[in-house]
Formats: C-alpha cells, structure tokens, sequence
C-alpha cells in the first residue's frame, strides 16, 4: 500500500502503470477525493485502454459518477467496461451497477433487461458473492417484480451465515410476499423475527404486524 502511494507520488503521469492507477483510484474514491480518483482513472483509460484493467476502470469512474449524482455519465461508463471480454460474474456484478443507474435515468425497461442478464450470469458467482442475489432481489424489488425477487432473496438466504444479513432478508422475503398478499407467509416471517433478543429487529418487525393490524382494522371499518 505504501509502496504504490510512494510510486504515485515519484512517477510521472505517463509512466504510472495501470496497476498503480488503479489501486490508487480506489483508494482515493473510498476516502472521498473523488476529483484525485478520477484524475488517475482517466489516466488509466487514456494510456492503456487494452490493459485487463481497463473494464475496472471504467467501473469505477461509473460508481464515482453514480456517487456525484450524474447518473447519464455513469451508464456511459458500466457500457464502456461491458465491452470488454470479462468473466461472468464481473460482468453481472456491472449489469447491477449498470441497472441501478439507468433506474436513475428513469430507464426501467433498459435497468430491467439488465437486471435479467445479471440473473442469468449470477449463478457464475462463488458463494463469497452472496450480496449479488440480494442486488439483484432489490432491483426486482425497486422496479416492482416482487415474484421475480422472492426466489432470489430465497437463494441468498441459504447462502448467508451473518445473522444479521440473515435478518434483513427475512424482512425483503416478507415484503417481498405482502406485495404478493401472501398473509401467511409474511405474518409468520415477522412473527419469527419478533421473538429474536436483538431489540432493533424484534421491535421492527413487531411494529410491522401492527401496522398490518391497524390497516386491517381501518378496512374493516370503512367496510362497515
């Protein structure tokens, strides 16, 4: 780590190789010096626009750009490293950043296509990337393909050991089945996660059957 920050500050720009470029690029975006970040990215796709670093490149300009709010810029950019002969689950992991931006752009037929591909590839992806099913469970979510992000969500859940993720997709599965008014199924879910001893998950999820108690209840009254 500090070899390459001592190297990006010795190095002239053009002689700066894409493997410093990059890592400095990171980590100046995950310390929020996003013009820095950009400044070596551009470097890094202007000199060697053939190097294998090139799609993370453009990767991550279009997350930096996502991040700056210029969401056009950013599908431009997850474009950009989709043309490159990439592994499978690289390029499903830039399908979800790509459909996340065009949902920006109000493109939702475009992110849904997108959204589809990243489907189809995710099975590519090892076990370490279980945040891919629930990405990609939340788009179908967003977009309002609730049928679409159950079995997802499903899948993600027998991958993840964190009990706390764990937690979080018990209540995206409930949502997920009250948007397909499967009261069992999301009554029994929020029931489980009311008996849990975290007090923050336990509270939310009772606070949720009251609220669907409450609605019931004003139903049944304007019925009357």
């Amino acid at each position: 780590t500090e070899m390459f920050k001592r190297a990006d500050s010795l190095l002239p720009d053009e002689e700066k190789p894409p493997d410093l470029l990059l890592f400095v690029s990171k980590d100046l975006f995950e310390k929020e010096k996003l013009e820095g970040a950009l400044l070596r990215l551009n470097l890094l796709i202007n000199n060697y626009p053939s190097d294998k670093k090139a799609p993370d490149a453009y990767q991550v300009k279009g997350r930096i750009l996502f991040k700056q709010k210029r969401y056009p810029q950013a599908v431009e950019m997850f474009s950009s490293a989709l043309r490159y002969r990439l592994k499978r689950c690289k390029k499903a992991r830039i399908l979800i950043d790509k459909a996340g931006a065009l949902i920006k752009c109000n493109r939702n037929e475009k992110a849904l296509t997108a959204i589809g591909e990243a489907d189809r590839l995710k099975i590519y992806c090892d076990n370490l990337y279980g945040s891919i099913y629930q990405d990609i469970g939340g788009l179908y979510l967003h977009l309002g393909y609730p049928k679409k992000a159950l079995p997802i969500f499903n899948d993600a859940l027998e991958i993840e050991k964190e009990e706390e993720n764990r937690i979080r997709l018990k209540l995206k599965i409930a949502q997920c089945y009250r948007l397909l008014d499967k009261k069992e199924d999301y009554l029994a879910l929020y029931d489980q996660i009311s008996t849990l001893n975290d007090p923050f998950w336990s509270n939310l999820a009772k606070e949720r059957i009251e609220e669907i108690n409450f609605n019931r209840e004003m139903s049944k009254k304007k019925e009357e």
